[in-house]
């Protein structure tokens, strides 16, 4: 019997199945996005990384920037102020030494001439910042002395004046010319060899004065208090929030968020501001000349137009820097 049909023994003819084939086909295609990421999206990720680092970096760098120029500001702010303060003292300190009655006085060695008492009050009434005006003869000894107690202004008795030859602001401006002027360190004031109670910040301007044949008659002496003007100085940035620190030349501070801190150098203590931060106080004094006081960080240079004989009278305080005040 032909057979013409399927054999109900016979099972069906199915054509092969390419099982390896479709097997890596499969395998190919759940690859492709990884391979995908790696040659496409993998670089571009890399990409936007580096950008956005840059742009970061960017603004660091712009915030960075914008600190530096807004410390100088304020660098110019304090010094500014500062020298507007100095100026005041200076000159009338200049105008003191060429008034008649003072000068008449002085080459007439009388102490108590009433023009003299009379040039010095009105000077220490009218400016309630100096706490003392003096004239210290040749030899460095007190001659004549009115200074603020209470209030008042009063005239020291001449058995309580002092001889002050051993100081240093007394030795270096005694060998300046007639009309230069001296500006001290700041420190704080001394009286009969001890630190005067409750502290007082002092600054000294002094100027030489000679006769008319120009023999040297001694020193004319403002004692300025300072705490007005770190006050003024510090004032001066307003509402800025940013502590200030004032250092010597030395390193010391003279005002800073640690008042405890605060002039050191008077009390003998090796604590100073370039001790105890000697990396900061490196950079601050290596590239120029520092200044009478600097801010933390900051080079604090006066500006250029500073008088040129008191800023060599401050330069010469800078280099003494610590010595002892009276």
């Amino acid at each position: 019997m032909t057979d013409n049909g399927d054999s109900p023994d016979r099972p069906p003819y199915r054509p092969p199945a390419f099982a390896s084939t479709d097997a890596r086909s499969d395998a190919g295609s759940s690859a492709f996005p990884w391979l995908l990421f790696l040659i496409v999206l993998l670089p571009l990720g890399l990409l936007m990384l580096g950008v956005a680092a840059y742009v970061g970096h960017a603004r660091i760098d712009a915030m960075i920037a914008v600190e530096r120029a807004n410390t100088g500001i304020a660098v110019g702010v304090v010094s500014g102020r500062l020298n507007d303060e100095l100026r005041v003292p200076v000159r009338h300190l200049q105008a003191l030494a060429g008034e008649l009655p003072v000068r008449s006085a002085i080459t007439s060695a009388e102490p108590g001439a009433a023009g003299l008492d009379a040039a010095f009050l009105s000077l220490m009434e009218r400016n309630p910042n100096y706490d003392q005006v003096r004239w210290l003869d040749a030899g460095g000894r007190e001659r004549v002395r009115l200074q603020r107690e209470g209030g008042q202004v009063q005239r020291v008795a001449s058995v309580a004046l002092q001889d002050k030859s051993d100081r240093p602001y007394f030795r270096e401006a005694i060998r300046l010319e007639a009309g230069e002027m001296y500006v001290s360190p700041l420190d704080l004031n001394i009286e009969h060899g001890r630190i005067e109670e409750p502290y007082k910040p002092m600054l000294r301007v002094a100027t030489p004065v000679d006769d008319a044949e120009g023999v040297r008659r001694g020193l004319l002496i403002i004692n300025v208090l300072a705490q007005p003007i770190l006050d003024a100085a510090e004032g001066s940035l307003g509402s800025s929030g940013n502590p200030v620190t004032l250092l010597n030349a030395d390193g010391y501070s003279l005002r800073s968020p640690e008042p405890e801190q605060d002039f050191g150098f008077m009390f003998g203590r090796d604590d100073s501001y370039a001790r105890r931060h000697p990396e900061v106080w490196a950079r601050m004094t290596a590239t120029a000349e520092t200044a009478e006081a600097v801010l933390e960080t900051v080079e604090n240079e006066l500006p250029s137009d500073f008088p040129a004989k008191l800023w060599e009278a401050v330069a010469a305080g800078l280099r003494r820097g610590s010595g002892r005040p009276g």
